[in-house]
């Protein structure tokens, strides 16, 4: 027979505890990103490749749990999903959750089944459209990139078998680095503030989904289009300027 502390391990949670456990470890894996982004820029501005690198493999790390992580704060939102649609979501890959998760929320929200050119009003077949690719082509790899770095895969990613190494992955691994790694970061949370939208019911649902939806397309554009080579040129300009500044003063002060 177990014991009163045995016991207390098995009781089942309420919506309300869930929703705190994953509360606070989305803000833990946050604070680990900000301290991450934080050494990376640092550590451009000294040019210091090799510790860019490595901390830049840690984020991508860090960004795979905390995309985890949010989705299962999000599926446990005060009156946004049901238990067993939590558990249908949860049932599934990893790597398809959040899609199905869209789905989902386009689903409960215009109440159909098949989501086409017939069953949504134009403008948002377009957006759902738009918000599955983000996630087939952003977050899909990080997730796959986590799997693989979770297991110390951080300079060689690997096929299951462990036999050979995986080109692909490996392709996409040295892809990333801290500018494109926080824009992604960016179109998933805000991406999971369209979930919501459609999940609660809100006098200004269109106005909050339009907001949202417009920081998902410009994100994608900034994606396409931002250089980590100038951003690399402007972190060490300006760390430059810094210290010329201290050195002045110093000099000035002496």
């Amino acid at each position: 027979m177990p014991n009163i502390e045995d016991q207390a391990t098995i009781e089942p949670s309420t919506r309300h505890e869930r929703f705190r456990w994953h509360s606070g470890n989305l803000r833990e894996v946050d604070a680990s990103m900000d301290a991450l982004s934080r050494s990376i820029h640092k550590a451009i501005a000294a040019k210091d490749e090799k510790t860019v690198q490595s901390l830049s493999r840690h984020y991508t790390l860090a960004l795979g749990m905390w995309s985890e992580v949010l989705l299962l704060k999000v599926l446990h939102e005060q009156r946004a999903f049901t238990f067993h649609e939590i558990d249908q979501i949860l049932r599934i890959a990893a790597t398809d959750r959040w899609k199905e998760l869209v789905k989902l929320c386009f689903r409960n929200r215009f109440r159909t089944i098949d989501l086409n050119e017939r069953t949504l009003p134009p403008s948002r077949f377009s957006q759902h459209k738009t918000l599955m690719e983000s996630l087939e082509n952003e977050l899909l790899p990080i997730v796959n990139l986590r799997n693989r770095l979770a297991h110390g895969q951080l300079r060689y990613t690997l096929r299951n078998s462990y036999s050979s190494i995986d080109e692909r992955l490996m392709r996409q691994l040295h892809r990333e680095n801290i500018v494109t790694l926080q824009i992604k970061r960016r179109i998933l949370f805000y991406i999971s503030r369209i979930v919501r939208s459609l999940a609660i019911w809100h006098p200004k649902f269109n106005e909050h989904f339009d907001k949202y939806y417009s920081v998902v397309i410009s994100s994608n554009y900034e994606l396409r289009t931002s250089k980590y080579e100038d951003y690399c040129e402007e972190l060490i300009a300006r760390s430059t300027r810094g210290r010329q500044y201290r050195q002045r003063n110093e000099a000035q002060a002496g």
